[in-house]
């Protein structure tokens, strides 16, 4: 098996979610959800029936888990702050990140 790629298109033609299996790679990337909790059970139900083959022919070395939350600012841009986004002396926040002031990070 060289690669297996399937995507699920939104009736608008947005990208829903791309699942990619490789020899050394197995993801679920989702494009459009609302919350972890409401997306988890459906990567876990198209991530499973891959595990065991994958386990059996290359063997795992590596399980994670990356996400990427992405954010757009639609309106007037001299008014976002990264404190709409992120709370201010949160333990998951670096303190390199300025949080009020300027909009920039």
């Amino acid at each position: 098996m060289s690669s297996v790629r399937e995507n699920s298109l939104q009736p608008g033609g947005q990208q829903a979610w791309e699942l990619v299996v490789q020899k050394n790679f197995l993801v679920v990337s989702y494009h459009i959800y609302t919350r972890w909790n409401d997306i988890w059970r459906e990567a876990l139900e198209l991530l499973t029936p891959f595990v065991p083959i994958l386990a059996k022919e290359w063997g795992i070395s590596v399980i994670g888990l990356q996400y990427v939350d992405q954010f757009r600012v639609t309106e007037v841009h001299d008014q976002f702050r990264a404190g709409h986004l992120l709370r201010e002396g949160s333990r998951f926040v670096s303190n390199a990140i300025k949080l009020s002031g300027s909009g920039d990070f």
